[in-house]
């Protein structure tokens, strides 16, 4: 609809003032509530800001406390810089938070008081990550466990809420001013729309009929825009009309972008208080996690020490049976019959010391405690010892035992007892089941330039295909009702050996055509280089005695024997006078102090496990008082084990059943050292 100034000019001369008058009014009002939506606008966007800011803060500290536990828990030092990298950006955000709220006392009251649980957070982070820095890893890990801290977590999502309810309040607070200023702004246009009706009806008579329409459209848009409908016409032209339908349009369109705008800013603030809620769920599970992982690793440690003591109770009965069998072994004249009952006493007592062995080894592995001493080592060697362990049982089955040295260059970095324990395992099995007649082979080849393999072979009982996929998982038999027709066992030999041999970098693998058709095993491990020697480890007889001579050169040396096991006493302090050595006993901590004290000793034997104390605290007040060099005898014999018993000053350190080689080997190099200590 369009219009002339003209026309209204020489027909209303007289009413063009008043309507003039009411277009400045309603513009002015129009104008009133643009720069009321404009203000709504900017304290939104104020708002959306300090939402934004102080959550992206909160963000941050959580953050921060996810990689401090990370750090704590891994004991990796490599989340230290991203952890203050974190903390950088934290303070810089409270400052811009200060500056947006300056001209609200209570909320910036509110954001120095966050600033400061902030700080205490800040302080407790930097106190943890200095710890880990320290090498305290346990202390930092305890307070984790004992969430220390979570009150100043709690604190600080606290002063999250309700400064995020405050600016919550602050917003409805100026939408409902903008709004009543609506409310008048319309009710003003309303009334003037009723005023201009009036006019119109008057400008009916002197007006022409378009203007008369253009009016009627133009009250019928303001009826529209009081009930905030969108308009019914558009009225334009250059005259008052128009600007007033244009103006009616304006603030039509305003108030639907308001309105949009309002819409979006509570789906925003509903969006924002759900991730609130979400990362709150986030939180409580991840200290739920902490407290579950605490968990599992005090039982994992209750586990492990419970295996410790069951060790050391199973083998500490081991040992004077083990001791008196071998003493009698050493007898010349012993009827052979005796002497095969020895032999089959001996070998059983050894076979539940490996069971006992096999146990802890399987807890070392799934703990991923397991450690190695790599050093050049021979295969040929290794094999070679191993076969000698078995080679009684062998020939009493009439089995025949080939071995091929092809490799060329047999020579690997491995830990040699570990390696040989392997190849024990292997060739037990062989052993055991194979039948009477039948034959093993064992060779050495060369897999390329930087490998060597070994395979051993025999024509024993075979493996059923089906159960090939499962022989290396931990306690599993083939066929559990042949495995007890030739001897039983745990089913964790072959479980140990591929976690021993993967550890060196190796591979293990076995193949059967078929129940009865027998079994390889092939072992490939990393060669190294031809120009690296094997260094062979010493090794012990796995049957006799040896010499029971006396020690040599000098008077026989006195020999403290701490132990509390009666039967394990009798039989080591008979076996150690057999062999030369002066032997005075003791059964606890204050009775070996109070015979030290009385004597002159030249090496202590001594139990860890005693009634009244620690045989690591003895051997430190040993050394304190008379400077004894000493040789732990214990049923505890995981690498931890071993470390505190040279921690407390023990030269060597053997593991309950005792073979008495071994003991006695160990008494000639202390005594040798104390000797060669003197000189």
């Amino acid at each position: 609809m369009t219009g002339s100034n003209l026309t209204i000019f020489r027909k209303g001369v007289l009413l063009v003032g008043l309507p003039f008058v009411l277009q400045l009014i309603f513009l002015g009002m129009l104008l009133h509530l643009e720069e009321q939506s404009n203000e709504a606008d900017r304290w939104a966007m104020h708002t959306q800001n300090v939402i934004a800011l102080t959550e992206e803060t909160y963000r941050l500290l959580a953050e921060a406390v996810g990689r401090m536990r990370g750090m704590v828990v891994t004991g990796n030092p490599d989340f230290a810089p991203q952890l203050a990298g974190i903390q950088d950006r934290i303070l810089p955000n409270l400052d811009r938070l200060e500056a947006l709220v300056h001209n609200d006392p209570t909320q910036a009251a509110r954001i120095r008081e966050f600033r400061a649980d902030t700080a205490d957070m800040l302080k407790w982070l930097d106190s943890q990550r200095e710890l880990v820095r320290g090498g305290h890893n346990t202390e930092a890990a305890s307070q984790v466990a004992n969430l220390d801290g979570e009150r100043t977590v709690r604190n600080v999502r606290d002063q999250l809420r309700v400064i995020l309810a405050e600016e919550q309040r602050l917003d409805d607070q100026r939408l409902a001013r903008v709004e009543t200023t609506r409310l008048h702004t319309y009710w003003f246009i309303g009334a003037a729309a009723a005023i201009t009706m009036l006019l119109a009806a008057i400008a009916l008579i002197l007006f022409t009929r378009g203007i008369a329409t253009r009016l009627a459209a133009l009250a019928e848009n303001a009826a529209h825009l009081a009930d905030r409908k969108p308009m019914a016409h558009q009225v334009e032209g250059k005259d008052e009309i128009g600007q007033v339908g244009q103006a009616f349009a304006s603030a039509a369109a305003r108030l639907a972008e308001a309105e949009a705008a309002e819409r979006g800013y509570r789906d925003e603030l509903e969006r924002r208080a759900n991730e609130l809620a979400a990362t709150n769920a986030e939180l409580l599970t991840q200290a739920n996690a902490t407290r579950a992982l605490a968990e599992a690793e005090a039982a994992g440690r209750a586990k492990d020490r419970f295996l410790a003591i069951l060790s050391h109770e199973l083998r500490t009965p081991l040992t004077p049976v083990l001791t008196a069998v071998q003493m009698l072994e050493s007898t010349d004249d012993l009827p052979s019959d005796l002497k095969q009952t020895l032999n089959i006493i001996s070998r059983n007592v050894e076979l539940e010391a490996r069971l006992i062995d096999d146990l802890l080894d399987l807890t070392r592995i799934s703990r991923g405690k397991l450690q190695l001493q790599p050093t050049p080592t021979d295969l040929h060697e290794k094999l070679t010892n191993a076969l000698q362990t078995v080679q009684d049982e062998a020939r009493g089955k009439r089995l025949n035992i080939q071995f091929d040295r092809g490799a060329t260059h047999a020579t690997v970095m491995a830990d040699p007892t570990r390696l040989q324990q392997v190849f024990w395992n292997l060739l037990k099995n062989a052993v055991k089941f194979t039948p009477e007649g039948g034959q093993i082979t064992m060779k050495t080849f060369d897999v390329g330039p930087d490998r060597v393999g070994v395979e051993i072979s025999d024509t024993g009982i075979g493996i059923d295909p089906e159960a090939l996929a499962r022989i290396f998982d931990a306690f599993e038999q083939a066929n559990r009702e042949v495995t007890r027709q030739f001897g039983g066992g745990l089913g964790l030999g072959l479980n140990i050996s591929k976690a021993l041999i993967e550890a060196h970098g190796g591979q293990i693998h076995g193949f059967s055509a078929g129940v009865g058709k027998g079994a390889t095993f092939t072992v490939e491990l990393p060669a190294v280089p031809a120009s690296q020697k094997a260094v062979a480890a010493p090794q012990v007889s796995s049957s006799g005695t040896g010499s029971s001579a006396a020690p040599q050169s000098g008077s026989n040396p006195h020999v403290l024997l701490v132990e509390d096991h009666r039967d394990t006493a009798t039989m080591m302090s008979r076996f150690l006078r057999r062999c030369g050595y002066q032997v005075t006993v003791a059964d606890s901590v204050a009775s070996a102090l109070k015979t030290a004290d009385a004597d002159h000793f030249d090496v202590v034997v001594s139990d860890i496990g005693l009634p009244d104390g620690s045989g690591l605290d003895l051997m430190r007040q040993l050394i304190a008082r008379h400077s004894l060099k000493g040789i732990a005898l214990s049923g505890f014999g995981m690498e931890e084990d071993i470390r505190r018993s040279k921690d407390a000053g023990f030269v060597e350190h053997l593991v309950k059943p005792i073979n008495v080689q071994q003991l006695e080997a160990a008494l000639e190099r202390v005594v040798k050292l104390k000797r060669t200590a003197r000189q």
